[in-house]
């Protein structure tokens, strides 16, 4: 379940960035006039972080630009890499790592600041853009056409009172192409040094001015591709390794939770389980070296032998210089992804002051991969299985085991994996212009879609591969058969001892597990399906401002001030496979969800010329902003910003920020209904050795032991189980904003003497209060025993005070 916790006030991190890039500073740059010979620029200067038009480079908050002579130097085919290699950036979710979760390959959502992709607002023009996921807003920039990208800035803080919610760490906007006048095809091809990888890209533009220079009209295409990487195409994908803790480190000396105690060691990886199957007989204990021998691991045939454990058992399922599992050799390193896109723009002069405009985009992404296997924990194998040899029932009977416990990589299987198809469509049209000499305006309509479909592939339906492994000899032929063909009635040792259901019966095909490469392709044509998934998430916009950069005069200059109103519809629907709805495949049980919000908007801001001219203060100049918002999710919100611009001396600037941001939480995060999960949980009171939260590491090593004890669990108990436990998570509709404080400063230093050379130093904090995110079975756990009593448990919301357990 989504959880809403109130914990306070927690600064999350706070860092000094120092940076030299060339006028990287430079928050904005003057945008290319358009063709005609208007009497009033209508292509004004704009600056991420302000509605309000400058005449100089100057803002009170850090951004950093790249632009397009940038981008394009580095040969990058999509823009979501590139921007991962900024440090403001986490890369999160890149090409090569948007593989780790279920529906997100080949999405490029950017991380400002580690705070997660869904508090980074990603804008196109200064324009929201639809989101990727369903339940989220966050955008898949790999949609974004690299070749129309004037340039790209980044702004971190107080940016929510200017462009709404989301913007908790940061803005980060895309500037494209107005017009484009001519032809241009440009391409390229790269392959690795090594081979087995290749990235390709073409683009062609084509535009023309029209109506005697009034307008002008534009067409992009672009196409990128890159192969499909499996790790074992390199030397150093085979390698795995481990972390090993030092058990002298003490974590007390730690300001803040983290992992240096840990050394990364190998070869070593999982013991617990392995391609051909890892089972016990008798006792074993991690830790405990004497109990090893009792462990056993399958050979590719249906022999076995006793599990290697020369080197170090670090946990329940990790060793160094042992036998293990390495997942690196089945999973791929790159996903295969393939691009198309077009993307237009059309403006046209009403009149002089007055010019209508047109954005459209269509995207089309295809993304492969292959995952690891799917796998089996404690596959439960009765004695009487016809595949157990005569010696290894042989040895049971003497362990006094009457089933055989197995832990299995199913690599013989099927290998899963995911074919994904991404369509964004985006609609922007609106009017902008001149009323005044002074008084601009912009009104748009902004309509943006995402649609995914994916197709899990050799997703395993669990009941049929549980009635298959469950086997006994036919008497009457001599045979091996299902045990439900002999019995329609049989239970299944898997599954609660449940009567098998029609479904598994039906057409079973029997099969070994004992070994890698025993399931036979009969076997996985029955047991397999390849599960299909569809989500649309939608956007529309409206929005109205006016700008006035020169309202009046101070005597350190001109008042601005923008204003505006705006309405935004957020919705998202996804129809989930019936099999895997219900809970029937390896694939988590995820039921079919839907949700929408809307949120009306009113925003202001003013920047104020405080002093000029006089000793040390070249200029100083305040800015300020405020957003009222009213959603229909979670009710009104407010935000807003105050900041500090300091130009000393022409080359160098002192700045400062303070502001307060919000982030309403997601439709997925209000609307989704309890979903199957899985949840690797260490026992807060298994005293086993390598178990990192055993009690003899809790903070109150004396609490913990009587609450354990309390609960019936004994000093000193081991438990050598392993697995994950299955749970349920889901949306929480009483959940509230999220509110950020944050405050930057920092100097600026663009010396005369160094052409093109730009130095910026940068402070900021950033506390997050009611952040929105899921409590961990662990950490509930943990939380229960390290309570003052036994007798009481912690709110699944909240880390206050413990509340009486039911």
């Amino acid at each position: 379940m989504t959880h809403h916790r109130t914990p306070g006030r927690h600064p999350l991190t706070c860092a000094l960035l120092a940076g030299l890039m060339a006028a990287a500073t430079a928050p904005a740059f003057a945008q290319e006039a358009a063709s005609g010979n208007n009497p009033i620029d209508l292509d004004r200067v704009s600056v991420t972080g302000s509605r309000i038009a400058r005449t100089g480079f100057v803002t009170p908050s850090p951004v950093t630009a790249i632009t397009a002579e940038e981008i394009r130097s580095t040969g990058a085919n999509n823009i979501g890499d590139l921007m991962a290699r900024l440090p403001a950036l986490s890369p999160t979710y890149t090409l090569g790592n948007s593989t780790r979760f279920i529906g997100t390959a080949g999405v490029g959502l950017l991380d400002l600041r580690g705070m997660g992709t869904s508090r980074t607002l990603v804008l196109v023009n200064g324009r929201r853009h639809v989101g990727a996921t369903s339940g989220s807003t966050a955008v898949d920039v790999n949609t974004i056409p690299v070749e129309w990208i004037e340039r790209v800035e980044v702004i971190t803080g107080g940016a929510s009172a200017v462009y709404g919610a989301d913007a908790v760490a940061g803005v980060v906007n895309f500037i494209m192409k107005k017009s484009f006048d001519g032809a241009e095809v440009r391409g390229q091809t790269g392959m690795a040094n090594e081979g087995g990888f290749s990235r390709s890209f073409i683009s062609a533009s084509a535009g023309t001015d029209f109506a005697g220079g009034r307008g002008n009209a534009a067409i992009a295409l672009e196409y990128s591709k890159q192969d499909r990487f499996t790790r074992t195409d390199r030397a150093i994908g085979n390698e795995f390794l481990v972390s090993v803790r030092n058990p002298n480190f003490d974590r007390s000396k730690l300001a803040i939770e983290s992992n240096p105690e840990t050394v990364l060691a190998g070869p070593g990886g999982n013991h617990s389980i392995s391609f051909g199957g890892t089972f016990t007989l008798g006792a074993f204990t991690p830790g405990v070296p004497s109990t090893y021998r009792n462990r056993y691991q399958f050979n590719p045939d249906d022999t076995f032998r006793p599990q290697r454990y020369d080197g170090t058992v670090v946990s329940n399922s990790s060793c160094v210089d042992c036998d293990f599992a390495n997942l690196n050799s089945v999973a791929d390193l790159q996903p295969g992804f393939d691009r198309k896109s077009v993307n237009t723009v059309v403006n046209f002069d009403l009149t002089d002051n007055h010019r209508l405009y047109f954005e459209g985009k269509y995207t089309e992404t295809v993304s492969d991969f292959l995952a690891q296997p799917s796998f089996d924990q404690s596959l439960r194998i009765r004695r009487d299985n016809p595949y157990i040899t005569p010696q290894l029932r042989t040895m049971m009977d003497a362990a006094g085991q009457t089933q055989l416990t197995l832990s299995r990589f199913n690599v013989d299987a099927g290998q899963r994996g995911e074919h994904v198809e991404r369509n964004t469509k985006r609609i922007v049209l609106g009017v902008e212009g001149n009323l005044t000499d002074n008084w601009t305006y912009d009104a748009y309509g902004n309509w943006g879609q995402s649609e995914v479909k994916r197709w899990n592939l050799n997703n395993r339906i669990n009941e049929r591969w549980q009635a298959g492994l469950d086997t006994a000899i036919d008497p009457a032929a001599g045979q091996i058969v299902c045990r439900t063909t002999l019995n329609p009635l049989a239970t299944n040792a898997n599954n609660g001892n449940r009567v098998y259901s029609q479904f598994a019966r039906e057409g079973c095909v029997p099969f070994s597990v004992f070994g890698n490469g025993a399931v036979t392709q009969a076997a996985r044509d029955w047991m397999n399906v390849k599960s299909y998934n569809f989500s649309r998430l939608e956007q529309a916009v409206f929005s109205a401002s006016l700008a006035n950069s020169s309202l009046f005069s101070l005597p350190a200059g001109d008042v601005g001030v923008a204003g505006g109103v705006e309405y935004r519809r957020e919705k998202s629907i996804e129809q989930t496979d019936p099999l895997a709805a219900q809970g029937l495949t390896f694939l988590n049980a995820i039921p079919n969800r839907a949700g929408k919000y809307d949120v009306r908007e009113a925003f202001v801001e003013t920047t104020v010329p405080l002093l000029a001219d006089i000793p040390g203060i070249y200029n100083l100049t305040m800015d300020a902003a405020g957003r009222w918002s009213d959603y229909s999710s979670i009710g009104k919100t407010t935000t807003w910003k105050v900041g500090l611009d300091w130009t000393i001396i022409l080359s160098l600037r002192a700045r400062g920020t303070l502001s307060q941001a919000v982030r309403a939480p997601s439709i997925g995060e209000l609307y989704n209904p309890q979903s199957e999960n899985f949840a690797a949980i260490n026992d807060p009171c298994n005293y086993l050795p390598t178990n990192p939260n055993r009690p003899g590491t809790a903070a109150d090593l004396v609490l913990r032991q009587a609450n354990c004890s309390t609960l019936g669990v004994p000093v000193g108990w081991v438990d050598t189980y392993s697995a994950n436990r299955p749970g349920v998570s889901g949306g929480n509709p009483n959940l509230k904003p999220e509110r950020a404080r944050s405050f930057t400063y920092g100097l600026v230093w663009q010396p005369d003497f160094i052409q093109g050379f730009g130095m910026s130093i940068d402070y900021w904090w950033i506390s997050l209060e009611d952040a929105i995110g899921a409590v961990t079975a662990e950490t509930n756990a943990t939380r229960c025993v390290d309570s003052p009593a036994a007798s009481t448990t912690r709110s699944a919301t909240s880390s206050s005070a413990p509340v009486p357990a039911a």
